[in-house]
């Protein structure tokens, strides 16, 4: 929708408005016929009818394009303040308009004094609250009961006073005490989610400490990769240590299926113990002979 053409100072020429709300341009768009919309009223159009309203030709969101210059037209153009009215006479652009009307001075403000209601302008605000308003405070019980007495209040009665002070304080405190009853309901609920997950939690632990007890008391239990396997099996050498060695035709996992126990040959130096004995690197020692 765009503009009521009643908010411009200056007469608005129809090349301004909008072919389907007959309104003042608000973000113009325009599709290929150069017939112009606003675009809040010609997208819902388009996305229902597929044509232009003038049904001039078929159309789509993506054949409209903005008219940049026709925009910057309209929000220079002047226009009156919402609060006329009330006595403001400035014109700002329409582009300055929602700034102007935040800060404008014949805007109506409540008085800020506890108890009036009385709705002003911005400029008299200050007047009102220190001057005129029948609830500006104007100075403190002598009597002792901490009272701020209001203009308005003819006869200050010190022991009533306290009695709506009590009251008040009753109310806060009930108040208080419903919030802390609510979050208190709201933790304990939340209490209960969390030992419910801490329940859940630990039978799994526990089904999966008595799956490992299980599988290191039945070792033959444990899957087994067949897609490495030793080139001999187990068998003591020459001085009685029994020797598994991977095999070779498969490098990149040369400790896949081997024992868990022992040592494993990381080196085999020239002349060393390891050669003379006959071993060869990633061989690995699970039984030592006692020759």
């Amino acid at each position: 929708m765009g503009f009521d053409t009643e908010k411009f100072v200056c007469y608005v020429s129809e090349d301004r408005k909008c072919s389907l709300c007959n309104l003042v341009l608000d973000n113009p768009v325009q599709g290929p016929c150069k017939h112009v919309f606003c675009s809040g009223c010609i997208l819902p159009w388009v996305v229902e009818h597929g044509c232009c309203p003038f049904r001039c030709q078929a159309l789509n969101t993506g054949n409209l394009t903005n008219v940049l210059a026709l925009r910057d037209l309209v929000l220079n153009m002047k226009v009156v303040c919402e609060f006329r009215l009330n006595g403001c006479t400035e014109q700002p652009k329409l582009r300055e308009f929602i700034p102007h009307i935040k800060e404008c001075a014949y805007r109506k403000v409540r008085c800020g004094n506890e108890g009036c209601d009385r709705l002003v302008c911005a400029k008299d605000l200050e007047a009102h609250e220190i001057q005129d308003c029948g609830f500006r405070p104007v100075g403190v019980c002598e009597s002792g009961c901490g009272a701020v007495l209001k203009k308005n209040d003819c006869e200050h009665d010190c022991i009533q006073y306290l009695k709506s002070e009590v009251l008040n304080q009753q109310t806060r405190v009930q108040n208080i005490e419903k919030e802390l009853k609510l979050l208190n309901d709201q933790l304990k609920t939340r209490e209960k989610e969390l030992l419910l997950r801490i329940k859940g939690m630990k039978k799994r632990l526990q089904f999966q400490g008595i799956k490992l007890v299980n599988q290191e008391k039945n070792p033959e239990t444990m899957p087994v990769d067949n897609s490495m396997e030793c080139t001999t099996k187990p068998e003591p050498n020459n001085n009685g240590n029994v020797i598994i060695s991977p095999n070779n035709s498969n490098n990149n996992n040369q400790h896949v299926g081997m024992a868990t126990e022992g040592i494993i040959v990381s080196k085999v130096l020239a002349g060393g113990p390891a050669q003379k004995k006959g071993l060869q690197t990633h061989d690995q020692i699970v039984k030592y002979g006692t020759k």
